[in-house]
Parts: structure tokens; sequence; C-alpha cells
């Protein structure tokens, strides 16, 4: 029954990323919450899934949409050194650490979310008043 459990998780945690929710802190209150699993082991499997869910993702992110080669090479000369470095430190890192890092991380991931989110509509907003604009005095010309 376990597995049946992990598995559904893992599966709703995939759907969730394939739809583009931050699904990564999702999974990991399954482990350490529902799964009773170590934090730091939580946080291993979780970076493992990413992995497997990130390289399913990547080539269709880049056939579908227009992925800027310029930040995808940032991302990869920092991503992956950083990956390196931060899972041969978090085994001599507290816990406590870990997890309020991992919380300020998720926070600050929600912030810029929402910041981003904002200002997207409000250029939305702005390009329809501008083109409520030009309409109204293309029609009060004809």
């Amino acid at each position: 029954m376990t597995y049946l459990f992990g598995f559904l998780a893992a599966l709703a945690v995939g759907i969730l990323a394939g739809m583009g929710v931050g699904s990564g802190g999702v999974f990991l209150l399954y482990l350490t919450l529902i799964a009773d699993m170590e934090h730091k082991m939580a946080q291993g499997v979780n970076l493992l899934f990413f992995v497997f869910a990130l390289s399913a993702a990547v080539p269709v992110h880049l056939t579908k949409y227009r992925v800027p080669v310029r930040i995808l090479g940032i991302v990869l000369l920092l991503g992956i050194p950083g990956a390196l470095i931060g899972s041969m430190l978090v085994p001599h890192l507290p816990v406590s650490f870990l997890r309020k890092a991992f919380g300020a991380l998720l926070v600050f991931s929600g912030v810029i979310t929402l910041v981003r989110r904002e200002a997207k509509n409000s250029r939305k907003s702005e390009k329809k008043e501008a083109e409520c604009l030009t309409n109204a005095k293309e029609t009060d010309i004809m």
C-alpha cells in the first residue's frame, strides 16, 4: 500500500510539474510529512525525481518554446556545479538550517512569481487600453 501512495504522489507531482507548478516543494512535503522520510533523504529523492522530470521536460520546452541559448547556457554553467557543490554540502549541514533555507527559497520564489505575474497582467491591461484608444480614434475618424 505504501508503494501505491508513493507512486500516486510521484504521479501527481509529475502532472503538476508538467503544468508548470513548482512541484518540488509539494513532493518534499509529501516525503517528509506523509511518507515520514528523513529530511535529508527526502531532499535527495526530490532532486533525483527532478532530474528525471527535467530530462523529460527539456526536449519539449526546447522544441515547443523559444529558449534563449544564452540563458540556457548560464543556467547550465551555474546549475550543474551548484547542484554538485550542494549535494556535497548537504550531509554536513544541520537539518534545521536546510529546512529554513528551503522555506526561504519557497517564499522567495513565490514572491518572484507573484511580482512577475502582476507585472505581466499590468502590461496586458496597458496594451488593451492602448488598443481601445487606437480603435476609438479610428472609428471617430470614419
